[in-house]
């Protein structure tokens, strides 16, 4: 079903308010990348929905989202019945099963480019910043003169400079 007139929020709102209450909970709805869940009582944003096998719904393309976007997004919780419409709606819209699956996969590789870097740990990990007396004395206004080459494991010639640390043996 394509609706026109309104937002998604309008038309669940319209569509509860028209509803059984006793046969529909609530209206799922999208919102840019988001979906939003209205029903009678609460409003729950950014909510991901794993519906059963069985489970029919209404899915509508509201301002902002575009026809491939709804393919994608829908087409994670479609049964045979709903996945041959989808098909049919995009090749009498100009594009092909190709196209279709061409989409899915590259939704499926983000997917799973997604799990990996949430299962991944952090490359490095912080260390505490360490600040020798010798460059607390370079501030003080009261101390006397220092010679930086006395302390040469504070203050290095610039080719040294990083000799002994992590990004010398990275580069």
């Amino acid at each position: 079903m394509l609706f026109i007139d309104g937002t998604n929020r309008d038309i669940a709102v319209q569509w509860l308010n028209l509803s059984d209450k006793n046969k529909i909970d609530y209206v799922a709805y999208f919102v840019f990348d988001s979906i939003v869940v209205c029903d009678y009582e609460i409003h729950t944003g950014e909510t991901d929905f794993r519906f059963l096998i069985e489970f029919k719904a209404a899915v509508t393309l509201g301002n902002g989202l575009t026809k491939d976007d709804f393919v994608q997004q829908t087409y994670h919780y479609v049964s045979k019945e709903i996945k041959d419409v989808v098909l049919k709606q995009l090749k009498d819209y100009g594009g092909t099963k190709q196209c279709l699956s061409q989409l899915l996969d590259e939704e499926h590789q983000r997917e799973l480019e997604q799990e990996l870097e949430e299962k991944r740990s952090p490359p490095v990990t912080t260390c505490q910043p360490i600040l020798h007396e010798e460059i607390k004395q370079l501030y003080d206004m009261h101390s006397s003169m220092m010679n930086l080459k006395q302390h040469p494991i504070v203050f290095r010639h610039l080719p040294y400079a990083f000799t002994g640390t992590t990004f010398v043996n990275d580069c």
